[in-house]
């Protein structure tokens, strides 16, 4: 009688991937993106505009060739298993990676030099994000670079979508997954700002305290800014105000305070151009903690294209350059010498 020796692992590994290669379609990808987002097999459904039987055929499809649930079904909807979640991460790379391929090639065929997609807290735009843009468009001006803002927690949400191909903004390596790295570059100073016409822009208060009665504009929670703010309250044995308006957009903040008789918590570049037309005052109150420092983010498991490397590069480049007057010391600046001499 002939012993037949079980299959070893790497036999195993490569009649998996022949199956996957010769079954597995984009379909059946687009569709795991689908239930992961909604986890609902009728909405994934009507989002690829397909039948719900049709999206259950496919499920199964894909389970069976795996060999394993992908889904648990709940009254509450479709819950992916431990294994299903690393299925659909896969799927979103692999469908973002195409996107950027399509975009990138769409925009050459065209004649243009690429395609770049970046997405940048506020906070960091006026001072390195939009010059970098300037410069990159200097060098390529058929580039394409596709600049999407918002708070850290939301430019993290489309990085994990693998709609972005890097961002600038916070990490916490303690909290986000650990495909990602992280280069810091720089922090910017949070101002408590108010309007001109506001009663504590002539009165300015001595405390955060004085504050807990005033109108607010915050940013939703988690953002760090919302998450700072938090604690500068509670640290001070005081409960959030009541009067709240949340609000992710921080130009729209700006906005609204010089419409109303709220306070806000804004970075110092985004509200440095109102502030020199006297159209908002900055309070004379400071954080007892700082913001952590934002920076580069990238996927560790996708290698970047041309274009991204050298946009970082000129992220760099500009952040040493905020960096070099602060660590002149006392230098004076060339104006200030040249009045000295005269």
């Amino acid at each position: 009688m002939e012993l037949r020796t079980p299959p070893s692992k790497v036999q195993s590994d490569e009649l998996l991937l022949q199956r996957l290669k010769n079954r597995l379609r984009l379909k059946h990808f687009s569709l795991l993106r689908s239930l992961g987002d909604c986890r609902n097999l009728h909405l994934a459904a009507e989002e690829l505009n397909m039948t719900q039987p049709s999206a259950t055929k496919l499920l199964k499809d894909v389970e069976s060739l795996l060999g394993l649930p992908l889904f648990l079904r709940h009254s509450r909807g479709m819950i992916p298993t431990p294994l299903g979640e690393e299925v659909i991460a896969y799927a979103r790379l692999l469908l973002g990676q195409m996107g950027h391929f399509a975009a990138d090639l769409e925009n050459k065929r065209h004649g243009g030099h690429g395609f770049l997609s970046v997405g940048a807290i506020m906070g960091a735009a006026p001072d390195l994000v939009a010059p970098a843009v300037a410069r990159m468009k200097a060098r390529y001006p058929l580039l394409t670079i596709r600049l999407l803002g918002d708070t850290s927690d939301q430019v993290m949400q489309l990085m994990e979508a693998h709609q972005l191909e890097l961002a600038v903004c916070r990490f916490s390596a303690a909290e986000q997954p650990s495909h990602f790295s992280f280069e810091a570059l720089g922090n910017e100073k949070l101002l408590f700002v108010v309007s001109e016409r506001h009663r504590l822009a002539t009165k300015p208060p001595r405390s955060i305290a004085e504050l807990t009665g005033e109108a607010w504009v915050m940013q939703p929670q988690p953002s760090p800014s919302r998450v700072l703010l938090e604690r500068e309250f509670s640290s001070a044995g005081l409960s959030r105000p009541a009067n709240l308006i949340e609000c992710s957009s921080i130009f729209a903040a700006l906005q609204i305070i010089q419409q109303t008789d709220a306070v806000t918590q804004l970075p110092e570049p985004v509200v440095r151009a109102a502030l020199e037309a006297g159209r908002v005052v900055a309070l004379p109150l400071t954080h007892r903690v700082e913001l952590p420092e934002f920076g580069v983010l990238t996927r560790r498991s996708a290698p970047l294209s041309a274009a991204a490397q050298e946009f970082i590069e000129t992220l760099r480049t500009l952040a040493k350059e905020a960096k070099e007057p602060r660590s002149a010391g006392k230098r004076k600046p060339p104006r200030a010498a040249e009045k000295a001499a005269a």
